[in-house]
């Protein structure tokens, strides 16, 4: 009986400790102004022009299952699935996820549509990273969960007799100090760009969550302009 008992806490600990972790949507809309898959059109096997799924991800090992018709493809940051009309789920994997069966009967759509086009994109989970491509770190904490970038400035910039750096950092000081606004004070990273050697711009990331973006934005607008774009975050 003992033995019985070791070997089910073994098993217990071994599936907790390689449990995967779930995708998670966020939204799954039909995108009505979005005419992609009629100018971009692929045909099912019936000859019938296919509905077109983009589904916004940073995650590049994902693979999808069903109805799917040709190759999926990944541009810009989002894959291209086609699926023929009729179809209301299909299987999507990714490394180190448990497997996703999307129904968009979940989400208040009957099936897919010829030439329609549909946007998934996925929550975030907590301590998910923001990748910033190519930049490197000049200062700041680490972020975590959402940041935001609030301005992107070339290095050779002078604003008020003060480099762009300088400028950055001046702002960084506000949320730092003072807050968003809102009377939250936000950690803030400023990133360098570079090529052979040579800094080319610097970013401005600001930790954050989507739904105090516009605050934010807000504060940073009065300090000479912002981009307004989410990032996943991966420090590097």
């Amino acid at each position: 009986m003992k033995k019985v008992v070791l070997l089910f806490v073994v098993v217990f600990c071994f599936e907790h400790l390689f449990a995967q972790d779930p995708i998670v949507v966020d939204k799954l809309l039909y995108k009505q102004s979005d005419l992609t898959a009629s100018t971009q059109p692929r045909l099912d096997q019936n000859g019938e022009v296919c509905g077109l799924l983009k589904i916004i991800t940073s995650d590049k090992s994902m693979t999808f299952e069903g109805s799917i018709m040709g190759d999926t493809q990944y541009k810009n940051g989002e894959y291209w699935v086609y699926i023929p009309k009729g179809t209301y789920q299909i299987r999507i994997k990714a490394n180190g996820k448990e497997p996703l069966m999307l129904n968009f009967r979940d989400y208040n759509l009957k099936q897919v549509d010829s030439k329609a086009t549909y946007e998934l994109s996925f929550r975030y989970q907590e301590y998910d990273k923001i990748y910033m491509k190519d930049y490197k770190i000049v200062s700041g904490p680490m972020l975590k969960k959402y940041a935001i970038s609030i301005l992107t400035l070339p290095s050779g910039l002078t604003i008020k007799y003060i480099s762009a750096l300088e400028y950055l950092k001046n702002i960084a000081s506000v949320f730092e100090k003072d807050g968003d606004g809102w009377g939250d004070k936000r950690q803030c990273t400023i990133l360098s760009y570079m090529e052979d050697g040579e800094v080319l711009e610097y970013k401005l990331i600001v930790e954050s969550t989507d739904d105090e973006g516009n605050a934010i934005l807000g504060v940073a607008a009065g300090h000479g302009g912002f981009e307004e774009k989410i990032y996943e975050v991966i420090n590097k």
